[in-house]
């Protein structure tokens, strides 16, 4: 992608955890493949070095607490959706 030297030092320094020539030639490449949608804007540009920025973060480990709460959430989600699974099923075996 044809990127001029103060465009591309912006974006350099915008996204420092990104290989922005990789970027751009990853970008290049995807445009090229028939059947991809995107017009290699700006705002096309920013969000995928965005997207490339982000990827480059650690992801947040889930605190002990946070996963009992989940589990307590999950455990009760299902154990109210029993009940409603087991009418559907009920019905549906009626009907046959």
């Amino acid at each position: 992608m044809g990127i001029d030297g103060p465009l591309y030092l912006e974006l350099s320094t915008s996204y420092p955890d990104v290989d922005v020539q990789e970027e751009l030639n990853r970008m290049a490449e995807w445009l090229s493949r028939p059947g991809n949608k995107g017009t290699g804007s700006l705002k096309f540009i920013h969000a995928w070095l965005q997207k490339a920025q982000d990827a480059t973060k650690p992801r947040q480990e889930l605190t002990p607490t946070t996963v009992a709460h989940i589990d307590e959430y999950l455990q009760d989600f299902l154990w109210q959706k029993t009940s409603q699974l087991r009418a559907m099923n009920t019905r549906q075996s009626s009907t046959s």
